[in-house]
């Protein structure tokens, strides 16, 4: 689940976001342009993931990234 809180306004407290389009966990998250970037992470089956989904609050969608460069 993912839980958001506008720092402009504390009060209206932590909001859930809908449903991400995808299940990784041990992930990196950061803020760049407005949006949200959840990057890489562990899939359910414990092989990791390249991917890059982005949530765009302003529209409540998301979209996605370009994958992580491989390792080799």
């Amino acid at each position: 689940t993912l839980l958001s809180l506008d720092v402009t306004n504390v009060a209206a407290g932590w909001q859930t976001v809908a449903k991400q389009p995808f299940q990784r966990r041990a992930l990196t998250v950061a803020e760049f342009n407005n949006r949200v970037w959840v990057i890489g992470g562990l899939c359910p089956d414990g092989t990791f993931s390249r991917a890059v989904d982005v949530y765009d609050p302003a529209t409540g969608g998301w979209s996605t990234g370009p994958k992580l460069p491989d390792s080799d």
